[in-house]
């Protein structure tokens, strides 16, 4: 899986759970850290990778996408059940921020699930503008209903806007099942589907067809995303975990706290 065209490598500053590549009018951000679990320094580096994409001006649109058989398999529970309560409480404000953020990028975003796509690592995928996903191996799922968890208002409305068909939602979200490539296409999961020597390539087409050769205004796009997915975001916002929600969490999580 890849690109024959020159690129310049930009790895991040931390542990190296995210490197950011800049190839012609393009950015690919991938996640190398395993199953890719989301915990307080994977959202630092995420972030900060999506500052740095940012800031380059030759950039039209961003591919994410894992390695090996991950995509994502959503919020790291080891973590959650031993970190410190102010590490709990940003780990858990970021997940929100991040899937706001992603909402409203300045440009076309672009997700290539490599592998399995989880709970959060879900979540993560259908925040972006485009999906194409991996054929023969790798499931998308929120597994949720399995442990008992419910989700937040924000991200029940991202499910709901981005997944149409209310069998699927069904399915997907009440029964957590998981989807194959072929389903998750036929579904409307996921918008391309393909063998993984031709994931990336596929994105990149993906994006380069949609991009042309526009320069459009990122403020512009940023203003559209935001209020069209307005409702979104702001349930997204409001999932800041505080007070009782945030006790309730640390139940879950086989956690004793003093706040």
């Amino acid at each position: 899986m890849g690109n024959k065209a020159e690129c310049n490598e930009s790895n991040m500053a931390g542990s190296g759970k995210v490197e950011v590549s800049f190839v012609d009018n393009y950015a690919i951000l991938s996640m190398k850290n395993g199953e890719n679990r989301l915990n307080l320094e994977f959202f630092k580096e995420f972030y900060a990778a999506l500052d740095e994409i940012e800031r380059n001006e030759k950039v039209k649109f961003l591919i994410t996408t894992g390695d090996k058989k991950f995509y994502s398999n959503g919020l790291d529970q080891e973590f959650l059940a031993t970190c410190t309560p102010e590490e709990f409480i940003e780990t858990t404000s970021l997940l929100p921020k991040v899937l706001a953020r992603l909402l409203s990028f300045p440009m076309l975003t672009v997700a290539a699930l490599n592998g399995h796509t989880f709970a959060g690592g879900a979540l993560l995928a259908l925040a972006h503008d485009y999906r194409v996903m991996r054929t023969k191996k790798g499931w998308f799922s929120f597994p949720e209903v399995k442990y008992g968890m419910r989700f937040g208002i924000g991200n029940n409305l991202l499910m709901r806007g981005k997944i149409k068909d209310p069998k699927v939602i069904a399915d997907a979200v009440f029964m957590g099942r998981r989807f194959e490539a072929e389903e998750a296409l036929a579904g409307g999961i996921v918008h391309e589907i393909c063998d993984i020597e031709k994931l990336l390539d596929t994105a990149i087409r993906m994006g380069k067809a949609a991009v042309g050769n526009n320069n459009l205004n990122r403020n512009s796009v940023m203003h559209l995303k935001s209020d069209f997915y307005s409702d979104i975001i702001s349930g997204l916002q409001s999932e800041i975990l505080t007070g009782k929600g945030l006790l309730k969490s640390f139940e879950f999580f086989g956690r004793k706290s003093k706040l």
